[in-house]
C-alpha cells in the first residue's frame, strides 16, 4: 500500500511539474505560419554574410488588398543596423517591391511569424499582385541568388 501511495505521489508531482503551455506538434496556428516561411542564407568564403528569412502574411494579416505581403527578417554580418542597402536585391516573381517598411520591436505584425531574433531587423514588403497561386522570392546580391518558393494556399496541413 505504501508503495503504491509512493508510486502515485510521484506521478503526480511528474505531470504537475510539465509545462501547460510549451510548444505543442498539433498548434495548427503556429504549423500553418511555419509553412509560409522560407529562409535565405548567403555565403562569402563559407561564412554566413547575409540571412533572410520571409514569412508569406496575406492570409495571417488584417489588411485588404490585393498586393502580396511578407513579413522579412533581415541579419546582415558586420552591419550593426541590418538594414537594406544597395548591395541586396529583392524580388518576387521578377518584380520589385512597392514599399519596404521597417517594423518595430512591438508591431502587431511581427505575431504573424514563427521565429523571433533580437539580432535582427523586421520589414513589412510589399510586392505588387502575383496572379499565380505559386510564387518565387529571389534575395541576393552581386555575386550570388537564393529563390524562394511561396504558395498561396498551403498544399496540406496534418490535423
Amino acid at each position: 500500500m505504501k508503495k503504491l501511495l509512493l508510486y502515485m505521489g510521484s506521478l503526480l508531482f511528474l505531470v504537475n511539474c510539465s509545462s501547460q503551455n510549451s510548444f505543442s506538434l498539433t498548434d495548427v496556428d503556429y504549423r500553418q505560419k511555419l509553412v509560409k516561411t522560407q529562409k535565405a542564407i548567403l555565403y562569402k568564403d563559407k561564412q554566413t554574410k547575409a540571412i533572410l528569412t520571409a514569412t508569406y502574411s496575406n492570409s495571417f494579416d488584417d489588411m485588404n488588398g490585393t498586393n502580396e505581403r511578407f513579413v522579412v527578417t533581415l541579419y546582415i554580418d558586420n552591419d550593426s543596423n541590418n538594414s537594406w542597402s544597395d548591395a541586396y536585391h529583392l524580388t518576387l516573381n521578377g518584380k520589385k517591391p512597392i514599399s519596404i517598411k521597417k517594423l518595430k520591436s512591438d508591431d502587431k505584425l511581427l505575431s504573424n511569424i514563427s521565429f523571433k531574433n533580437e539580432w535582427k531587423n523586421y520589414y513589412f514588403v510589399d510586392f505588387p499582385s502575383v496572379g499565380n497561386k505559386q510564387m518565387y522570392m529571389i534575395f541576393g546580391d552581386n555575386k550570388q541568388e537564393i529563390k524562394l518558393y511561396f504558395t498561396k494556399k498551403a498544399k496540406y496541413l496534418y490535423k
